[in-house]
């Protein structure tokens, strides 16, 4: 009860609303690892501990160990108090281990623009219930960098241009699910 207070509490006065939830869900995991590997303090300034989760989450191929690592840290510094200093060179070589070799973003690919005009110029969808005018979708979703959900949502109702400027209102976006 008492860790998940000190969770709660760091959540609220660190993370936006918007970033609470993923960052519990990144300290949950360490923790559940942990114990799974037999520590029986998930948030112990320990270097086993460190290099144990920070190994079983880079053989999972989890791209993001050190956002994983932070969270514990900050857990760590709120439970035990001040990290010593050679278990702050501990965390510093996981995290560089857990670089090593990762290589680039696998899921991100350059956006052929220049291919923008192979897409149909008129109103029609190019498959069924498909969004329609698609080249004039995929210059405003480039133009605004629109992520999937927000491009889903827009009406023809959501952008509102004048001679020298173009509105476009969102009904809904990551930080705003509800369309306030």
């Amino acid at each position: 009860v008492a860790r998940q207070q000190a969770v709660d509490e760091l959540l609220n006065n660190t993370y936006s609303a918007s970033n609470r939830d993923s960052a519990r869900q990144r300290l949950k995991l360490w923790c559940d690892i942990a114990a799974l590997a037999g520590h029986a303090d998930p948030v112990a300034p320990d270097p086993a501990l460190i290099y144990d989760v920070a190994a079983l989450l880079r053989k999972a191929r989890y791209r993001s160990v050190e956002g994983y690592m932070s969270a514990a840290k900050q857990q760590m510094i709120i439970e035990h108090g001040a990290i010593p200093e050679d278990v702050q060179l501990h965390i510093r070589r996981a995290m560089r281990a857990a670089r090593r070799g990762r290589g680039p973003a696998k899921q991100t690919n350059g956006l052929p623009v220049d291919r923008f005009v192979d897409l149909p110029l008129g109103d029609d969808p190019l498959v069924a219930n498909g969004p329609m005018c698609v080249r004039r979708l995929a210059i405003i979703a480039t133009w605004w960098l629109l992520r999937e959900i927000e491009i889903a949502a827009l009406t023809m109702e959501c952008v509102d241009a004048g001679p020298d400027m173009v509105q476009l209102t969102l009904p809904a976006s990551k930080a705003d699910s509800e369309g306030r």
